[in-house]
């Protein structure tokens, strides 16, 4: 029985490992990638709450020194997510022992089939093959739910202890797992209500919790030595606890009317139909119902983790939600176990148990091309970003999506490190600006004075004191216009054409995928040919909403640059950059426009006829007058043929 357990397993490790191998990032991502590969590299501290027990083990996968440096990031992504589906295993094997006391080879199957499913479902498929906290947060978590269900059917305060222990280490990763405090401690004191009567036993398991969140030292005692990502400067007991408690976030929290809760709860049914497909819901409703009147203690532990997971993630205002959903998508993988488990026990023969492993065809199908991550569309995204800016110049973006992957790869890569890259948005906070005046002192010699007293002025808000919020406001812009008018010795790049407030004067110079902060009208040279555009023109990748959102930059700054050439009378240069743009937008109104008008200027009659003929075919609303255009053209084109 041993052998063929450990044979399963090993061919569904082997299946999942070769899957997620041949989707597996080979680069750089959105989102939290650039930085969190950053921090495990050098040993930095992350965006709140820190995460210091990834960190540490993320630096051990970057001791393989594989090139890119994110590679290493992603690689241990993979291998966390096939431990946690070995882990899930044993849980599904624990959850059908309540039912069954047999250890027999349906449980095996159903146990493997459930961990398939798991495997190729939607969210847990891309955090399984790209750098982000959630695959060490799963494996955590579903590793807790084993361990505790063990402790319930054998009672050995071992596995209660270690319970405890790795709580307090998952606490390390995210404060997520907050959420399952109510789940945990039902099942402990249903299963034995004794405990709360023994002092010693609890003292004991307190410990073992706090041993766990120990890791949490880490980020004073890593802080003190200023590393270049030190995220909230957590040195000091103020500083940490705003960090570790994610006190900047909680604008984002529980502050939606009910109308978009609803929303966002349709939603959530959406996400979990693409996560296994309809196919497979209905065998989770079945398993739910099952669960309700078998084993009720299993379902309302079950059913606790699966409300206050949405519950809390419903409130959380961030685009990137979709990874916090999954505890939920873990409980409904439980129950579709036990709905085929149902629909087997009517049968003697234990073959039907394979209709989990069947069912796990369909989100292998529905899910393998949205996963598809072999692709470097981040990468040169942001190599394009970095040599778009003139050498030792500053680049403010207002963007993390293009913030962490180009600090990315300018701190790991080392490409242009030259160039002072700013995120906009952290310049509201204290750390930030101290970090930017110990790291650049001489950039920021001449602005040190108005960044002095923003920091003074943020004091009492960053405090939760009373604050003079338009004061703050003004002592923020006057230090943002000093970084960009009184350093004109560094050019000044933004990915921003306006703000409110900042250096409205200043004339914005479309130059590559950046706007160039200049004091005059002049010609900019940039060469078309620095664009590295070839995972860009690949239009076989998958882009999901936020990459297709990000990569819009593209057409939208190359048709900005061919207006900026066309008013400097340049329209040769101005044509290649509309035809370009066209490449990766064809249907562009304005773009098909302004060429035809190029085109005419040029003498061009017949490539003009050509575009304006398109144009009419694309927006018949226009036909009338594009069919006087086409007409003149016509008339243009035959008085210039010999």
């Amino acid at each position: 029985m041993f052998k063929s357990r450990i044979t399963g397993l090993v061919i569904m490790t082997i299946i999942v490992a070769a899957a997620y191998a041949i989707t597996l990032s080979p680069s750089v991502n959105l989102i939290d990638s650039g930085e969190l590969a950053l921090v495990c590299k050098t040993l930095g501290i992350a965006h709140p709450t820190g995460y210091p027990l990834y960190t540490l083990t993320g630096r051990i996968f970057c001791l393989l020194n594989i090139n890119p440096p994110v590679l290493n990031t992603n690689i241990f992504s993979l291998i966390l997510s096939l431990l946690s589906l070995v882990a899930f295993y044993f849980l599904i094997c624990e959850v059908l022992r309540l039912f069954s006391a047999k250890r027999d080879a349906r449980n095996r199957i159903l146990a493997l089939g459930g961990s398939l499913i798991l495997a190729f479902s939607q969210t847990f498929w891309q955090i399984s093959v790209t750098t982000e906290v959630y695959a060490l947060s799963s494996f955590l978590f579903i590793t807790l739910c084993a361990i505790l269900l063990n402790w319930k059917r054998t009672g050995e305060i071992r596995h209660l202890i270690l319970f405890f222990f790795l709580w307090g280490l998952a606490f390390g990763n995210h404060l997520n797992i907050i959420l399952c405090t109510p789940a945990f401690l039902f099942l402990i004191l249903s299963t034995d209500i004794t405990l709360i009567k023994k002092p010693w036993l609890l003292i004991s398991l307190a410990l073992f919790l706090l041993a766990g969140l120990s890791i949490y030292l880490y980020l004073p005692l890593r802080s003190a030595h200023e590393p270049f990502m030190n995220w909230g400067n957590p040195q000091n007991w103020e500083n940490f606890f705003r960090h570790v408690s994610g006190w900047q976030y909680r604008v984002w929290m529980f502050n939606q009317p009910i109308k978009e809760l609803l929303n966002r709860l349709g939603n959530y049914f959406i996400l979990l139909k693409n996560q296994f497909t309809l196919i497979l819901l209905p065998f989770a409703l079945l398993g739910f119902i099952y669960n309700c009147l078998k084993k009720l203690k299993l379902f309302l532990f079950l059913i606790l983790i699966f409300v206050s997971n949405i519950i809390y993630s419903l409130n959380y205002d961030i685009p990137d939600i979709d990874p916090y959903f999954i505890p939920s998508f873990i409980v409904v993988v439980i129950w579709l176990c036990l709905g085929v488990y149902f629909i087997s026990s009517w049968f003697k023969n234990n073959l039907i148990a394979l209709l989990s492993v069947i069912l796990a065809l369909f989100p292998i199908y529905s899910n393998y091309r949205p996963n598809q991550h072999r692709h470097n569309l981040v990468g040169e995204l942001s190599v394009n970003i970095l040599e778009s800016a003139a050498p030792r110049s500053t680049i403010i973006m207002d963007n993390w999506d293009y913030y962490s992957p180009s600090l990315y790869k300018q701190q790991l890569e080392g490409l242009r490190g030259d160039l002072l890259l700013i995120d906009f948005e952290l310049m509201r906070r204290s750390w930030y600006i101290k970090h930017l005046l110990a790291y650049y002192p001489e950039r920021f010699k001449i602005s040190s004075r108005q960044m002095n007293s923003f920091l003074k002025a943020l004091e009492p808000f960053e405090k939760g004191e009373k604050y003079n919020a338009i004061d703050l406001q003004k002592k923020f812009h006057d230090m943002v216009n000093s970084i960009v008018l009184e350093n004109f010795n560094n050019t000044v790049y933004t990915t921003f054409k306006s703000k409110e407030g900042l250096f409205q004067e200043m004339v914005k110079i479309p130059e590559g995928l950046l706007y160039r902060l200049s004091d005059d009208s002049l010609y900019y040279p940039f060469p078309l040919e620095k664009f590295r555009l070839k995972e860009f023109k690949d239009q076989s990748y998958y882009r999901d909403d936020r990459i297709r959102s990000v990569l819009s930059i593209y057409p939208k700054m190359l048709g900005e640059r061919a207006s900026y050439l066309y008013k400097l009378k340049k329209l040769n240069r101005a044509r290649s950059y509309l035809e370009l743009t066209l490449q990766f937008d064809p249907e562009n109104l304005i773009s098909l426009q302004n060429l035809g008008v190029i085109n005419v200027e040029l003498g061009l009659y017949k490539e003009a006829y050509r575009v304006f003929q398109r144009i009419a075919e694309l927006y018949p609303e226009k036909r009338e007058g594009i069919g006087l255009i086409l007409e003149d053209l016509r008339k243009k084109q035959q008085n210039i043929q010999p």
